[in-house]
Parts: C-alpha cells; sequence; structure tokens
C-alpha cells in the first residue's frame, strides 16, 4: 500500500532529479551541494566537497547521497541542492565566478535601487521562495574582478514578518543559495523568476 508520504516524496524526489536535468542540459560545470532540512548543506566541510549535477543526479537515484558526518559516512536524501558561490565556472572558454545577490525584503529591493542610482539590475536568472519582497539573483564575475567581491551584508533597518531584519546579501566565498526546485521549509519550494 503506497502512503500520501512515500508519493509525496517520490514527486519531490522526480522534481530534483528534473531540475538537475535542466542544469545538466545547459552543459555547466555548476558547484553544487546537496541539502536537507532548513536550507542546511548536507555532510561536514561541505565547501571541500561540491558536487556536479550529474554526480546529485545519481546519488539521489541510488538512495542518497553519501557525506561525512562527525567522522562517519552516512547516506542520506536530499531535499534540495543549493549553488556553492565564489566559484569558478568555465562558459565557452571564458572564466568567470559565481555571485548571488539575496534580496530579503522590501526593504533590500528598495537599498538595491539606492545602491545602483537607480539603475535597474542587469537581466540574470534569478529565483524566489515566493515569500513577499524575497529573491536571489544569479551574477557572473568576470575573473579580473574576482578580487574586488566580498560577501557582504546590509542590514535595512526593517523587521520582516518573521521577527528577522530585512536585508541585502552578496553572496561569495564558499556560501551557498539554494535553487529551485529545493524544498523551502515555509513556501513549500524554490521557484525560478519568469523572464
Amino acid at each position: 500500500m503506497t502512503t500520501f508520504q512515500s508519493v509525496h516524496s517520490i514527486s519531490r524526489t522526480q522534481k530534483l532529479l528534473d531540475g538537475l536535468k535542466r542544469i545538466t542540459a545547459l552543459d555547466l560545470d555548476l558547484p553544487l551541494v546537496p541539502i536537507g532540512n532548513n536550507k542546511q548543506p548536507l555532510g561536514d566541510r561541505w565547501q571541500q566537497r561540491p558536487f556536479t549535477a550529474p554526480q546529485l543526479i545519481s546519488a539521489i537515484s541510488n538512495g542518497g547521497v553519501s557525506v561525512p558526518i562527525k567522522s562517519k559516512i552516512k547516506k542520506i536524501q536530499p531535499l534540495g541542492f543549493g549553488l556553492i558561490t565564489g566559484r569558478k565556472v568555465t562558459i565557452q572558454g571564458n572564466t568567470h565566478f559565481l555571485m548571488a545577490l539575496d534580496q530579503d525584503g522590501a526593504s533590500a529591493c528598495r537599498k538595491i535601487n539606492e545602491l545602483s542610482g537607480g539603475q535597474p539590475l542587469p537581466k540574470t536568472v534569478a529565483f524566489t521562495s515566493t515569500r513577499p519582497g524575497r529573491c536571489k539573483y544569479l551574477f557572473l564575475i568576470p575573473e579580473q574582478y574576482k578580487n574586488s567581491i566580498r560577501t557582504k551584508k546590509i542590514k535595512t533597518g526593517v523587521i520582516c514578518d518573521d521577527g528577522k531584519g530585512e536585508q541585502l546579501e552578496f553572496r561569495w566565498s564558499n556560501l551557498q543559495s539554494v535553487l529551485p526546485p529545493s524544498v523551502h521549509p515555509t513556501t513549500g519550494s524554490y521557484r525560478w523568476v519568469d523572464g
């Protein structure tokens, strides 16, 4: 007898596999990390153990990823995957580095506008948890600027509905940004932003 939970798990697993297949089809060797509950990367020293999309597809299809946790290897079925930021990616022979701009709340959107002098962000890939005012934008930073970028949080002074402060964050060295269709703890899942 199939339970609702097992059907839901199969559907979630298939969504993750479909999302990873989309990345594979783009022929990008993105540095990925499997995630578990509350968007937490799986395993110790996850920054030193990036996965490729094909590796995650294989692991998920075979019951989960094998990761070190407190000196033991554990096999865990991930709830999603994140992109490790600040890492090198080669596209059509050109080297770039990945940066995520994390907009946490409407006041962070206003902060982007303030910092850019009213100029819109360049067109790029964006995704959201669907919480109001929340969005992440991915940028490829040319190699000559890689040493000019740093992780930086800019607080806006506004408190959002979850009691946390809204902020704008430049996500760089060895951080991760959870990609769609990964599980989000309050909204269900991340989604790509159209356009």
